[in-house]
């Protein structure tokens, strides 16, 4: 609970050791500490992920739309651009953050699933944030797709609008027009 109720101040800390043992890690969860807390406690001596729950209000956007135009639908295929509360993995190694992950933000408030869950699609899609941070923590160079659908089902799942639809939509919500690069 810290994490959520106390977001960008608490932060749930894992580590990883390297065991002679044929290159097996061992990973290690530490619960909820403050996060000065935790940079003085592993300072530069071991690599590790730190997850935060953060609002993402200043990244919001393009950086062209005013802060409150964050009330529309965050960008699926960039979740570093979620404003409202969602998990970041922090990536450090030597006590210096080389990387971030961002998990999309969830209306029903859960990260091990997707909010839309759809069989043919991505459906490992938080699953594999998660072992992207773990994956770059370890210096490892695999990586797994975290957009919400597979490439081969992104015309299916997310279909071009008609011209009449843009313009029903651009009658009902007119501040929609903001996010046009030209005039419509």
């Amino acid at each position: 609970m810290p994490l959520f109720e106390l977001f960008s101040y608490f932060g749930s800390t894992v580590t990883f050791e390297k065991s002679d043992d044929e290159g097996v890690v061992n990973a290690r969860v530490w619960p909820a500490f403050p996060r000065a807390y935790n940079r003085e406690r592993w300072g530069n001596e071991q690599d590790r992920l730190e997850i935060v729950f953060q609002y993402g209000f200043s990244k919001y956007g393009n950086g062209e739309l005013p802060t409150h135009y964050f009330t529309l639908p965050a960008d699926h295929f960039d979740t570093s651009q979620s404003a409202y509360i969602h998990p970041v993995l922090h990536v450090f190694r030597r006590g210096v953050e080389v990387d971030s992950f961002h998990m999309q933000e969830s209306l029903i408030g859960r990260w091990d699933l997707d909010d839309y869950v759809d069989p043919e699609t991505n459906v490992d899609q938080y699953k594999n944030v998660a072992f992207n941070a773990c994956a770059c923590a370890l210096g490892l160079e695999e990586r797994r797709s975290t957009l919400p659908v597979l490439d081969e089902h992104v015309d299916k799942c997310y279909p071009l609008m008609s011209e009449a639809e843009v313009a029903e939509a651009l009658r009902v919500q007119p501040t929609l027009a903001l996010l046009a690069k030209t005039d419509l």
